[in-house]
């Protein structure tokens, strides 16, 4: 995940993109809800193993879940990278700007 992550955010900071990690998060933390409750209630094996495995699983999604509402709350500042990138968001040479030296559209 945090290969996938910074991946994501560093070099494809696209809607989609976004959309796609916070999509994956989301799925990952629900995955590790599901790994805690199933443990919690597992007959087999020690009783302290699967109540330690269980706390655990449970803090990841917990970490994951705040994780995923960060992003959320952050997805529009992440997508405006690509804006900011080289080679993006410039006018073209021939153009010039403002009123007393160039061409108004």
């Amino acid at each position: 995940m945090i290969i996938v992550g910074t991946f994501i955010i560093k070099r494809f900071p696209t809607s989609f993109s976004v959309g796609f990690l916070l999509g994956l998060v989301i799925v990952v933390a629900q995955q590790y809800l599901l790994l805690a409750v199933t443990f919690w209630h597992s007959k087999y094996g020690s009783w302290a193993k699967n109540i330690s495995f269980a706390n655990l699983a449970f803090g990841l999604f917990v970490l994951y879940s705040v994780f995923a509402v960060i992003l959320l709350h952050f997805r529009e500042s992440i997508m405006i990278a690509a804006v900011d990138a080289r080679g993006f968001g410039k006018r073209s040479p021939g153009r010039s700007e403002g009123v007393a030296g160039g061409v108004n559209a």
